[in-house]
């Protein structure tokens, strides 16, 4: 069987049996070169994405780097539980450069989970990155810090909409540091409509 680079598994009603049972059988599967995993409005949830992450973590995804699994039911111990993966280097060598979790069911305590993996340079090629959908300012400010520290240098786009605790405090911060020159990289941020947040989504261009 020819080697896979990327699977996609969008809008089929997986829920965590089926991610279970995809994950399972990842040693088994030609996976060893895939580096796109599309599983975006799905059911599965904390359960399946454990799971998926253990299989990771077993040597079943060596070169993957980009992950689209927004529009579930994931929550923060599923989020938790691939952090911990990204943080064993389950992953390609150079770390994942995509991860879109939003329109999940993630609020700080799951942004908090990454600390680690950030603080050791896990996802410093990092491009894309997107968390939900019950982020509040305190996860948009610990994203922020991570930005400015350098530990995210290849941020590229920062999804956060549909976070209704956002309230936008944190913003005027990005703004000056994007002005700054502090996150050169950073193109676009979206955040939720409304809630002290000037536009329906806000589309930041750096450059």
């Amino acid at each position: 069987m020819a080697s896979v680079d990327d699977f996609c598994i969008n809008v089929n009603e997986v829920g965590d049996r089926g991610l279970s049972a995809l994950a399972r059988a990842c040693m088994l599967l030609p996976f060893s070169q895939l580096t796109d995993f599309f599983a975006i409005d799905n059911h599965f949830g904390d359960a399946g994405l454990s799971a998926f992450s253990a299989a990771a973590r077993s040597g079943g995804l060596p070169a993957l780097r980009r992950l689209y699994l927004y529009c579930n039911s994931i929550g923060d111990a599923g989020l938790s539980a691939l952090a911990d993966a990204i943080q064993h280097k389950a992953f390609a060598p150079e770390g994942l450069s995509s991860l879109l979790v939003m329109d999940n069911d993630i609020s700080d305590e799951g942004v908090r989970s990454l600390e680690v993996p950030l603080t050791n340079g896990r996802l410093a090629k990092m491009e894309e990155l997107g968390v939900g959908q019950r982020v509040s300012d305190e996860g948009f400010q610990l994203l922020i810090d991570a930005a400015m520290s350098f530990q995210l240098p290849d941020l590229r786009e920062l999804h956060l909409q549909n976070n209704v605790a956002i309230r936008g405090k944190p913003l005027q911060q990005l703004i000056a540091a994007i002005q700054k020159g502090d996150v050169p990289r950073l193109k676009q941020v979206w955040l939720v409509p409304g809630q002290n947040v000037d536009s329906a989504h806000i589309l930041i261009h750096a450059s």
